[in-house]
């Protein structure tokens, strides 16, 4: 299959998904390679679709640990601006949302504070309370919002083979082709 017709196929795919209820989508974004081709997917398949059918709102995420490199940050932040202009201007359904650990899980209060390590390959601990626990929050207040919602994340299959395997096993229990549940 031609790369232009796997693209294609995947925005008929997003479509059909987006068109088939009204639950609400969260799309998690890091704005690295694997993020923002499942957003710019998202973003085709909304853009073909008639303004009336775009009915539902895609809220955008990303976690500022704190502790990014500087040029990083500015370049995520900047990329959200870009994103909220683009879709005001295209009348597309999507906010985004720069989300942040709690106080008493951010780096600083729990290396200085706590005197927690320098994270390692063996003891990642920021991984969960820097960059999942704010996601969770707002997946969570979402939910309690709208009662149910679909998140979308960009990952590769060949990234690695644990990878793979996690998404694979998740596909197991799929209501439809990439849509798996998740409680």
């Amino acid at each position: 299959m031609q790369i232009h017709q796997l693209i294609a196929q995947t925005v008929e795919e997003i479509q059909h998904l987006y068109l088939r209820d009204d639950i609400p989508w969260i799309v998690g974004c890091s704005w690295g390679k694997d993020s923002s081709c499942a957003l710019q997917l998202i973003w085709q398949a909304l853009a073909k679709l008639e303004p009336h059918q775009r009915h539902k709102n895609v809220s955008v995420i990303t976690t500022d640990t704190g502790v990014e490199n500087p040029l990083i940050a500015s370049y995520c932040r900047k990329s959200m601006q870009l994103l909220v202009l683009a879709a005001r201007t295209a009348k597309m359904p999507i906010r985004t949302h720069l989300l942040t650990p709690t106080l008493e899980n951010s780096f600083w209060v729990l290396t200085l504070g706590k005197g927690y390590s320098k994270p390692s390959h063996r003891y990642r601990w920021c991984t969960p309370r820097l960059k999942i626990e704010p996601s969770d929050r707002f997946i969570r207040d979402h939910i309690a919002t709208h009662g149910e919602s679909v998140l979308v994340l960009g990952v590769r299959k060949d990234e690695s083979i644990k990878r793979k395997t996690s998404i694979e096993r998740h596909q197991e229990n799929a209501v439809e082709p990439n849509l798996s549940p998740s409680f």
